[in-house]
């Protein structure tokens, strides 16, 4: 499930119109040119980000937790040799930019976020991969390593895995 979900969302922020219009608008080139992140499967340290891959978006998967079982059900739906059960798991995404004027690199990190909820707010199942995805959290850089900047977004996905 969270593999289908993070696939369904790095083809939703690379090919969502509304999404692409967002992000040129931000100016996030290394020249203050309108361009589409790329997406980069893993984590990894922002210092070793070649300049070549700015801006990108660094996904990978976060926490899991499965519902509680018991015997007679629980409000997860959940039993005792049932067919199905319910899962949480977080998809990390970070934005990783460059941007030499602070005033400007504080504007972007601005306007991320709400482009990245509204993205979830229409496409909330991330092309039926899922029940449910959502923004829960974002850390920001806050400058520490200007000039290159990152908005780090934790997706929180609900949905179900099904017995074989």
């Amino acid at each position: 499930m969270i593999a289908a979900a993070r696939t369904a969302l790095m083809e939703l922020m690379t090919g969502d119109p509304q999404f692409i219009t967002a992000m040129h608008a931000l100016n996030l080139g290394s020249t203050g040119a309108a361009v589409t992140p790329q997406c980069l499967k893993g984590n990894r340290r922002f210092d070793q980000i070649g300049a070549e891959h700015f801006p990108c978006w660094l996904h990978d998967t976060g926490d899991q937790q499965p519902g509680p079982a018991s015997a007679d059900g629980d409000a997860m739906g959940l039993t005792i040799h049932s067919h199905q059960q319910e899962w949480v798991a977080d998809i990390v995404l970070s934005l990783v930019w460059h941007q030499q004027d602070y005033d400007t690199s504080v504007d972007q990190t601005d306007a991320i976020g709400p482009a990245l909820v509204q993205l979830l707010l229409r496409n909330p199942s991330l092309d039926d991969t899922c029940d449910n995805a959502y923004v829960v959290e974002v850390l920001t850089d806050r400058n520490y390593i200007h000039a290159v900047h990152a908005a780090t977004f934790t997706v929180r996905v609900h949905g179900v895995i099904h017995r074989e």
